[in-house]
């Protein structure tokens, strides 16, 4: 069980924030469950960093202003390493 204390929603999917690292949480979509999943931190040649937040480049400085106090409890249903 992972606990966040920190996340956001964009277009309806929720977010986690877990010891630095960023987690798409498990929703449902036309009847098709999308399960828990980590997202990369992708750098570019000139260093600056980013997420892949459905399908937008998104900065950490704008990840960090988006984040939220929230208690969500997620049950991953595989190994996430």
């Amino acid at each position: 069980m992972i606990n966040f204390k920190l996340g956001f929603v964009i277009e309806g999917i929720y977010y986690g924030w877990d010891n630095g690292i960023l987690y798409q949480l498990p929703y449902t979509v036309r009847g098709r469950y999308i399960a828990i999943r980590k997202i990369d931190l992708k750098e570019t040649k000139d260093g600056w960093s980013f997420y892949r937040i459905r399908r937008k480049k998104v900065g950490m400085p704008k990840i960090k202003a988006m984040l939220k106090k929230v208690n969500w409890d997620v049950e991953p249903l595989k190994d996430l390493n």
